[in-house]
């Protein structure tokens, strides 16, 4: 089990075949995290167009900052999905999808309450240099009842791979009125389809998202890419009988997160939020 726990504040729409500049005339100067990062209108544009969104940049700590903060970064594509859980008076829950109107409309409900109503997830690709990143993010605006073992991944089908095998984790909460960060995951999956992690929802939070991203390289021997797809999913378990080796028995890939039969039941599962990105000639 990997620990590495840091105290913090918290808190298809489009697609793009063209790349996507943030101006950083557009940032305010001298912008300050919670960490007392102080960031330069480049440095913030960059960020963004790495994916990372407005929470997760003010949340940022030095180390994500400096590995971050001066590459060269384009976004290229990006996806939002929005999602409402309807929980029966018999049996198992289960999502629809929504428009961002509903989403927003319903995103400022008190956020202490036991319940999952809406969800929104985001996937992006981004240029990085000579590599590519995927990443996506997932933000609840309510706190699920069942606080187990979820899980969050990316899938792939290019002649790619996951550079170094690094995948990069971290959710956010806030507990009796502290807020942090965490990269603590039970279970991590590096294939040649993609990535993953399964982590434990703290009890008694408010507040809750979460992100994973990491670089892609050309796999040995492969031609010209012209285009890149990705898959970012997420699985929450909606049974306290969840554990994280039960958790941990899916697999990840194009097609998202696959679960075994001995757990498909027991997580509500949405579909993949997909990134596509063309024009690419490398």
């Amino acid at each position: 089990m990997h620990l590495n726990s840091k105290k913090i504040i918290s808190c298809f729409i489009v697609l793009f075949i063209c790349p996507l500049f943030v101006s950083a005339s557009e940032i305010d100067k001298n912008y300050v995290n919670y960490y007392g990062i102080e960031m330069t209108n480049e440095e913030y544009a960059t960020l963004v167009n790495l994916g990372f969104n407005e929470n997760e940049i003010y949340h940022m700590d030095l180390e994500t900052f400096n590995a971050n903060k001066d590459l060269d970064a384009t976004l290229l594509a990006r996806e939002d999905r929005y999602y409402k859980t309807v929980i029966p008076a018999y049996g198992n829950s289960y999502d629809v999808e929504v428009t961002k109107e509903e989403y927003d409309n319903n995103k400022i409900l008190s956020r202490d309450v036991q319940n999952t109503p809406y969800k929104h997830i985001v996937s992006t690709i981004s240029a990085n240099g000579n590599k590519y990143r995927y990443k996506t993010s997932i933000d609840w605006t309510q706190i699920p009842s069942v606080k187990k073992y979820d899980i969050i991944g990316i899938g792939f089908m290019d002649d790619v791979h996951v550079y170094n095998s690094i995948v990069y984790f971290a959710y956010y909460y806030t507990k009796n009125n502290t807020d942090y960060t965490s990269s603590q995951y039970y279970d991590e999956k590096v294939t040649p389809f993609g990535a993953s992690k399964v982590y434990k929802i703290p009890d008694n939070i408010v507040g809750l998202s979460a992100q994973i991203y990491f670089d892609v390289v050309k796999d040995t021997g492969a031609g010209t890419i012209t285009s890149l797809s990705m898959c970012g999913d997420y699985a929450h378990a909606t049974s306290n009988s969840v554990t994280s080796t039960l958790a941990a028995h899916h697999s990840i890939g194009y097609g998202g997160i696959g679960l075994f039969s001995d757990n498909i039941t027991l997580y509500d599962a949405i579909p993949c939020t997909y990134g596509h990105a063309n024009g690419i000639n490398w």
